[in-house]
Protein backbone atom coordinates (compact mmCIF):
# COMPACT_ATOMS: atom_id res chain seq x y z
CA UNK A 1 0.00 0.00 0.00
CA UNK A 2 1.16 3.54 -0.62
CA UNK A 3 1.47 5.99 2.25
CA UNK A 4 -1.52 7.91 0.90
CA UNK A 5 -3.66 4.75 0.86
CA UNK A 6 -2.51 3.90 4.39
CA UNK A 7 -3.30 7.41 5.66
CA UNK A 8 -6.74 7.52 4.02
CA UNK A 9 -7.75 4.07 5.24
CA UNK A 10 -6.67 4.74 8.84
CA UNK A 11 -8.34 8.16 8.84
CA UNK A 12 -11.64 6.59 7.79
CA UNK A 13 -11.31 3.93 10.50
CA UNK A 14 -10.72 6.72 13.02
CA UNK A 15 -13.96 8.47 12.05
CA UNK A 16 -12.82 11.00 9.45
CA UNK A 17 -15.47 11.70 6.84
CA UNK A 18 -14.03 12.44 3.38
CA UNK A 19 -15.73 14.96 1.11
CA UNK A 20 -15.81 15.38 -2.64
CA UNK A 21 -15.43 19.18 -2.65
CA UNK A 22 -11.67 19.51 -2.98
CA UNK A 23 -10.19 17.85 0.05
CA UNK A 24 -11.70 19.31 3.19
CA UNK A 25 -12.55 16.52 5.60
CA UNK A 26 -14.44 16.45 8.85
CA UNK A 27 -13.30 14.66 11.96
CA UNK A 28 -15.72 12.73 14.16
CA UNK A 29 -16.41 15.93 16.15
CA UNK A 30 -17.43 17.90 13.04
CA UNK A 31 -14.24 19.98 12.84
CA UNK A 32 -12.96 20.87 9.36
CA UNK A 33 -9.63 19.26 8.54
CA UNK A 34 -7.63 20.13 5.43
CA UNK A 35 -5.54 16.94 5.20
CA UNK A 36 -5.38 13.54 6.85
CA UNK A 37 -2.70 12.98 9.50
CA UNK A 38 0.44 11.41 8.06
CA UNK A 39 0.11 8.18 10.00
CA UNK A 40 2.58 6.32 7.76
CA UNK A 41 5.46 8.63 8.66
CA UNK A 42 4.64 10.03 12.10
CA UNK A 43 4.77 8.34 15.50
CA UNK A 44 2.70 11.23 16.85
CA UNK A 45 -0.05 10.50 14.33
CA UNK A 46 0.11 6.76 15.12
CA UNK A 47 -0.60 7.60 18.74
CA UNK A 48 -4.07 8.77 17.66
CA UNK A 49 -5.13 5.21 16.81
CA UNK A 50 -2.86 3.33 19.21
CA UNK A 51 -4.41 4.96 22.28
CA UNK A 52 -7.75 3.38 21.35
CA UNK A 53 -6.53 -0.26 21.47
CA UNK A 54 -8.10 -2.60 23.96
CA UNK A 55 -5.66 -4.76 25.92
CA UNK A 56 -6.37 -7.72 23.64
CA UNK A 57 -5.87 -5.66 20.49
CA UNK A 58 -2.64 -4.19 21.84
CA UNK A 59 -1.34 -7.70 22.46
CA UNK A 60 -2.23 -8.85 18.92
CA UNK A 61 -0.56 -5.80 17.37
CA UNK A 62 2.58 -6.26 19.46
CA UNK A 63 2.73 -9.96 18.53
CA UNK A 64 2.57 -9.03 14.84
CA UNK A 65 5.32 -6.42 15.21
CA UNK A 66 7.49 -8.91 17.12
CA UNK A 67 7.11 -11.41 14.28
CA UNK A 68 8.28 -8.77 11.81
CA UNK A 69 11.22 -7.14 13.65
CA UNK A 70 11.90 -9.14 16.83
CA UNK A 71 10.97 -8.63 20.46
CA UNK A 72 13.31 -5.79 21.40
CA UNK A 73 12.77 -3.83 18.18
CA UNK A 74 8.96 -4.07 18.36
CA UNK A 75 8.93 -1.38 21.07
CA UNK A 76 10.64 0.95 18.61
CA UNK A 77 8.67 -0.01 15.51
CA UNK A 78 8.44 2.46 12.66
CA UNK A 79 5.21 4.32 11.94
CA UNK A 80 4.82 2.32 8.75
CA UNK A 81 4.94 -1.01 10.62
CA UNK A 82 2.55 0.30 13.28
CA UNK A 83 0.12 1.31 10.52
CA UNK A 84 0.39 -2.08 8.86
CA UNK A 85 -0.30 -3.82 12.18
CA UNK A 86 -3.34 -1.60 12.83
CA UNK A 87 -4.77 -2.16 9.37
CA UNK A 88 -4.20 -5.92 9.61
CA UNK A 89 -5.98 -5.93 12.98
CA UNK A 90 -8.97 -4.21 11.38
CA UNK A 91 -8.91 -6.43 8.28
CA UNK A 92 -8.04 -3.48 6.06
CA UNK A 93 -4.47 -4.26 4.92
CA UNK A 94 -4.11 -4.68 1.16
CA UNK A 95 -1.21 -6.89 0.02
CA UNK A 96 -1.12 -5.34 -3.47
Amino acid sequence: MTNQEINERIAKLCGWIPTTDGGICWDSNGNAIITYPNYAESLDACRLFEREYTFGEEELVFDFMQSEVGTAAACFASPELRCEAFLRLKGQWDEN
